[in-house]
């Protein structure tokens, strides 16, 4: 993030941090516990004469999202439980960094309770839109696609980055260039939407939609998920320059 404080689009001087947001400390522990246990128990499956045809890890069977079991079987558990598995160490590593930096900026503004109920329901609306992407075959097969990974979960935080935030800095690695958070969540949706229509991961990214989407629609109401802490202050939804007084 921006340490240049005499600029004048900084926003405040005072960011919170991984030690000032226990549910982000969690979540990241979580998914890096999952991660392990994935990688040491598999599944294996064979076809109808005994040859292996290829593996799965244990959490990942049982928990990841998919339209035939978590949709028709009503296994709704999956709509959460595949927000904490990953496809590989890079995919955990993206998912993770994006939730290090801007997590804490989210969970300070929702409050620990509230961000949590945020984070789940945001990753289970991008599980919902890939469901119903697949009313059509040609865009997603109900038979064969299934999701895992914290990235929509993300893109709902990244969004509420943006909006609560969207004048602060951060860097990027590739390229190594200072951008807002309102033009890197511009970016990252235009990227997911641009691979849908090239029939890139079209489930994935219809995740980062939902995602996205559910985010936006959360900070501009964030009275509707009040029942998770009756005792927190009433935020008030983020104006065209944001929460932050500058």
């Amino acid at each position: 993030m921006s340490d240049r404080p005499d600029e004048e689009n900084f926003e405040d001087p005072e960011l919170p941090t991984l030690s000032d947001s226990p549910i982000v400390r969690w979540l990241i522990g979580l998914n890096m516990i999952a991660y392990a246990i994935d990688a040491g128990l598999t599944v294996v499956f064979k076809d109808a004469g005994g040859t292996q045809r290829g593996t799965m890890g244990l959490l990942t069977y049982f928990g990841s999202f998919n339209i035939i079991d978590g949709i028709n079987g009503w296994q709704v558990w999956r709509l959460a439980t595949y927000q904490f598995l990953h496809a590989n160490l890079w995919h955990l590593g993206m998912n993770m960094m994006a939730l290090f930096v801007f997590g804490p900026l989210i969970e300070k503004w929702w409050g620990a309770r509230r961000f949590l109920v945020f984070y789940l329901l945001c990753g289970a609306c991008g599980a919902w839109l890939m469901a119903m992407f697949a009313f059509n075959p040609d865009l997603v097969n109900a038979r064969e696609a299934w999701l895992v990974g914290a990235s929509g979960s993300i893109f709902g935080v990244l969004v509420a980055a943006a909006m609560i935030y969207p004048k602060l800095e951060v860097k990027l690695l590739i390229p190594p260039m200072w951008v807002t958070t309102r033009k890197l969540a511009l970016i990252f949706i235009g990227l997911s939407i641009a691979a849908m229509f090239v029939d890139f991961n079209f489930g994935g990214n219809a995740a980062h939609i939902g995602g996205a989407i559910f985010g936006y629609i959360l900070v501009k109401r964030p009275w509707t998920i009040d029942f998770a802490d009756r005792n927190a202050p009433q935020l008030e939804p983020p104006g065209k320059q944001g929460s932050i007084s500058e």
